[in-house]
């Protein structure tokens, strides 16, 4: 039985990138959806999938990942409703899901979290608000 893990990190970012990448999501994050970091003068509101982590976790004599990511909401409306209402359909799109990853299975996709915030330096003069949500992945390896 295998010991090591293979790495279905990567595997389970570029399968949630299609997830989100809809017209579901596109419709409200009018600026689009981005992996890692948006291009600087994006016009909000947007979409980043980031900052994922993984922590391995052995099942059944196989090793897996207890992954977790984070996807953030950025809206320059005055207030962080339209940030939230994103993030909801984020939520919608993600949560449940099992994605399919190359020599991984996932277990589980779950919404763990959200935070709201202001950034701390407003763009123009208006207030730019993110919203942060968290998600937990179960990925096991089968090869």
């Amino acid at each position: 039985m295998p010991t090591t893990r293979r790495g279905g990190l990567r595997g389970l970012m570029a399968a949630v990138y299609p997830l989100l990448n809809v017209s579901t999501l596109t419709t409200v994050s009018t600026g689009g959806v981005f992996q890692g970091i948006a291009p600087q003068g994006t016009a909000k509101p947007y979409t980043v999938i980031e900052a994922p982590r993984s922590e391995k976790w052995n099942a059944m004599q196989q090793s897996g990942e207890d992954d977790r990511f984070y996807v953030r909401a950025v809206s320059e409306r005055g207030d962080y409703g339209e940030a939230l209402s994103i993030i909801a359909v984020v939520i919608q799109l993600l949560d449940g899901e099992r994605p399919s990853i190359t020599n991984h299975l996932t277990v589980s996709l779950s919404w763990e979290d959200t935070r709201v915030f202001p950034d701390p330096e407003m763009v123009n003069g208006v207030p730019v608000f993110h919203a942060l949500a968290e998600f937990r992945s179960l990925v096991d390896q089968v090869s």
